[in-house]
């Protein structure tokens, strides 16, 4: 899990110990700032996009789909950190752009469109995992990648389920993205 491995050696922390609980990249973003949120984003990005073409030299569209499960599933539950992981989106996303440039772009388009809509990262997080099996029906169903495609959106869906009782109870912090650099700089001159 990069976002756990990165925030134990270089920030000192385990980022599962602060912020949200959570060994992904947006705890890291509203825990260590946009630097390491960054670096874990594309740890977990290029972890999904390389293992589906390590799936694929192994057994074609077959083990592409069996890739895309496993990797998803090792970012929710990693076995070297207690099962306690990230929420699977970056994987997934990575996954997506080795499928499919179109499910990629499309996937993005759809989170910006949800974030900028609801300013909630869940929503739109979810949003895209829900979407995910029908653009891989769309555009990549050869083999297992289809049936592997509702699993790991399944599990990233059901990951989310504590943001959902934060948003029902009003709780979850909405996501500006000017307001979010400017809070960070505000709070750094603070601290000078």
């Amino acid at each position: 899990s990069p976002a756990i491995l990165i925030s134990t050696r270089v920030c000192g922390q385990d980022v599962r110990q602060v912020g949200r609980k959570s060994g992904g990249t947006y705890n890291m973003l509203i825990s260590y700032g946009p630097k390491m949120a960054a670096i874990s984003a594309v740890c977990e990005f290029l972890l999904g996009y390389a293992a589906i073409w390590v799936g694929r030299i192994i057994w074609e569209t077959n083990g592409a789909g069996l890739a895309l499960f496993f990797v998803v599933f090792g970012n929710l539950f990693p076995a070297f950190h207690k099962l306690s992981g990230g929420k699977g989106i970056l994987t997934m996303l990575g996954s997506a752009a080795a499928l499919s440039p179109v499910i990629f772009l499309l996937m993005m388009f759809v989170f910006v469109l949800s974030l900028v809509a609801s300013k909630l990262v869940t929503f739109a997080s979810v949003a895209i995992a829900g979407l995910f099996p029908i653009f891989v029906k769309a555009f990549a169903n050869d083999g297992l990648q289809l049936a592997m495609a509702v699993f790991a959106a399944g599990f990233i869906i059901w990951a989310h389920r504590h943001n959902y009782r934060r948003v029902q109870e009003g709780k979850e912090e909405k996501f500006y993205f000017g307001d979010y650099f400017k809070k960070k700089a505000e709070a750094e001159d603070d601290d000078k």
